[in-house]
């Protein structure tokens, strides 16, 4: 008797937890459908030069933090595997902060061509002005500033609105995470450093040759990734 309760005790709690998982996964695929669909609805519904003009915009700011994301993933790069990198599929070596601001610029520089797609299938188009031009500075704040991409209009031409110049400021200080890598990679060990504003993980791989180094803040949230190799 007392085994059939055990067994059913357990059956319930087993049930309970599939249940839970159900329950999780549900919400997590109506959170990514919704999320599309609300994507999906922000480029069709481009009913007006006004929305066509928005929707440039949105996507200037959305190719500067896709741009700053994988810069920070790769250790300074934009692109996985064009370069060579370790088995952390990140850089292995720090460049310095000249190098850094002209990779993220040219990079941004690049994505930023990609605006003008966002009006296919609509009566509207993007007059660019010419070559996409961003002015990049890292210094206790990175601070982006790029030139206007032209102007916004109907396919005859007939309505236009221009496109203002974009300056953003973000609180990230590259030079001070910089300068905290460069301790990382010069010291022998791996040392240990209390800090307070960041927070910084490492992680070494199977065969003990090379360790991930990961500094990252919070707020907001930016993730710089480097490996260093072992001797």
């Amino acid at each position: 008797m007392k085994t059939q309760q055990v067994f059913a005790k357990k059956g319930q709690f087993t049930l309970f937890i599939v249940l839970g998982i159900m329950l999780i996964i549900a919400a997590f695929l109506f959170f990514l459908v919704t999320n599309t669909e609300n994507n999906s609805l922000e480029i069709v519904e481009i009913e007006s030069l006004s929305d066509a003009k928005k929707a440039i915009e949105l996507c200037m700011e959305e190719k500067i933090e896709e741009t700053l994301v994988r810069f920070g993933q790769y250790g300074g790069y934009t692109a996985e595997n064009r370069y060579s990198f370790s088995s952390f599929a990140t850089s292995e070596t720090l460049l310095s902060l000249e190098e850094l601001q002209e990779n993220f610029k040219t990079s941004l520089e690049r994505e930023l061509n990609d605006c003008e797609d966002i009006l296919e299938n609509t009566p509207y188009e993007l007059e660019s002005a010419g070559r996409v031009k961003a002015t990049v500075v890292f210094s206790e704040k990175m601070s982006i500033h790029i030139d206007s991409l032209g102007e916004v209009q109907t396919k005859d031409a007939a309505l236009s609105e221009a496109l203002a110049d974009l300056d953003l400021e973000k609180e990230i200080n590259l030079p001070e995470m910089h300068s905290i890598l460069n301790s990382f990679l010069e010291s022998e060990a791996i040392p240990v450093l209390q800090q307070e504003k960041y927070i910084i993980n490492t992680y070494t791989n199977e065969e003990y040759t090379e360790v991930l180094i990961e500094i990252y803040q919070e707020d907001p949230f930016f993730l710089f990734r480097i490996t260093k190799k072992l001797a």
